[in-house]
Parts: structure tokens; C-alpha cells; sequence
């Protein structure tokens, strides 16, 4: 990770109000994680936010700027101080498919991306799940 340019932080914030998150929530790290914090009820970004650029077929990877927020702002804070462990798959898996269902103005692509992730954490987990209409119909178009 590298640390963030003014120019990216403005693009980052842009990106933010777009999908209706008020730039209170987010505050900008160097080389951490991007990450919601319950304590603090705030979004900590670092250009890990950005999609990677080596080819990666891992859906986080690819996820856009707005797909990331998302995740951490209308899954996770949307979830905040409940019984999930932190970081735990259930977790992870719900910040993403509660991102696609209430976050707006994605793209069909970014609400693609975040159900691919929901379903690469529980894979990754070792856990089965059954796609849903939902998920189907975001995946597939049906």
C-alpha cells in the first residue's frame, strides 16, 4: 500500500457522496487496511480501496471505490455493535450482500462484484451457500 494523494482523497470523498455517505464518516490511513470501525463509527480508507491492477479474479480485489464503500458503510455500519464477530466470514458476507441490496447508485457490475465477494468469504470459510433469487437475479440478470 501507498499513501494517498490529495487528489485521490478527493476522489475517494466524490465517490463517497455519490452513493449518499456523508464524508463525516470517512477518515483517510497509510498503509492499513480500508475498514469500518464499530467503536468509532467511522470508515478508515487507504488506497487499498482502489481495485488491483495485477489480474486479480478474487472479487474484493476488483471492487470499485463505490463497491468498497458500500460494503463498509451500508453493510458494516448499517450492522453496527451486533452479535457478528468483527471480521468474521458471517460478517463479511453480510456487509457485501447488505451493500448490493441498500447502497444506491451502483452499477450492475459493482452490485456483481459485491455478491461474488459475499460468496468468495463463505467459500473461503468453507461454507455452502445457496444462491438466492436475489443474488441470481444481480448475477445472472434472472
Amino acid at each position: 500500500m501507498v499513501k494517498l494523494t490529495e487528489t485521490e482523497k478527493d476522489f475517494i470523498i466524490k465517490e463517497a457522496k455519490a452513493i449518499g455517505i456523508d464524508a463525516k464518516y470517512i477518515r483517510f490511513r497509510d498503509y492499513q487496511a480500508t475498514g469500518y470501525n464499530d467503536e468509532l463509527n467511522l470508515i478508515f480508507v487507504s488506497s487499498q480501496i482502489f481495485p488491483s491492477q495485477d489480474g486479480s479474479q478474487i472479487a474484493r480485489d476488483r471492487m470499485s471505490v463505490r463497491a468498497v464503500l458500500a460494503h463498509e458503510y451500508y453493510g458494516h455500519k448499517a450492522h453496527r455493535n451486533t452479535s457478528l464477530e468483527m471480521g468474521s466470514w458471517q460478517d463479511e458476507f453480510r456487509a457485501s450482500d447488505f451493500g448490493t441490496k441498500n447502497c444506491p447508485f451502483l452499477s450492475a457490475d459493482e452490485k456483481a462484484d459485491l455478491i461474488r465477494d459475499a460468496l468468495d468469504r463463505a467459500k473461503e470459510a468453507g461454507q455452502q451457500i445457496k444462491i438466492n433469487k436475489f443474488m441470481r437475479s444481480v448475477l445472472y440478470g434472472y
